[in-house]
């Protein structure tokens, strides 16, 4: 989706060419209504709409799968992929709303414990976690069945 010749966008609004064709892909999933394993269109058939290479094209689906919003077959082509299930550990309670059905009920979930320890995380561990390096830290190994 190029800039119109004649307008240039400011500083802040550039998008990469690849980030253009990631916002085309989501647009033609929502404008075309697709569903988990509906196809879209060729590489060669986004390069032409969104007037970019196949590498730009490539690239952005390849940072679309990496996200889970679509999958690929060599010489099938490209699908929409299912949704993850996914759980940000900042935010509780989040796995269990993605797994909710559409009448609002959740399953039943029950955790059993793997293994529990103390140790000392690595600096990188420590400032993901909000820690002070050389604090120690529970580990925690759990199970979570549904």
């Amino acid at each position: 989706m190029p800039t119109p010749k004649g307008s240039s966008p400011a500083a802040g609004d550039r998008k990469l060419r690849y980030q253009q064709v990631q916002e085309l892909v989501l647009s033609i999933m929502t404008e075309r209504d697709l569903r988990p394993g509906d196809r879209l269109p060729s590489t060669n058939e986004l390069a032409e709409i969104a007037e970019v290479s196949t590498i730009s094209v490539r690239r952005a689906l390849d940072e679309l799968e990496r996200a889970g919003r679509i999958h690929r077959h060599q010489g099938l082509g490209t699908f929409v992929a299912e949704p993850r299930i996914g759980a940000d550990p900042t935010r509780p309670g989040e796995l269990l709303q993605t797994l909710t059905d559409n009448q609002g009920r959740s399953p039943s979930v029950a955790t059993s414990l793997i293994a529990m320890s103390v140790g000392l995380p690595s600096s990188t561990i420590a400032a993901a976690l909000g820690v002070d390096a050389g604090q120690p830290v529970w580990e925690i190994w759990r199970r979570r069945s549904i």
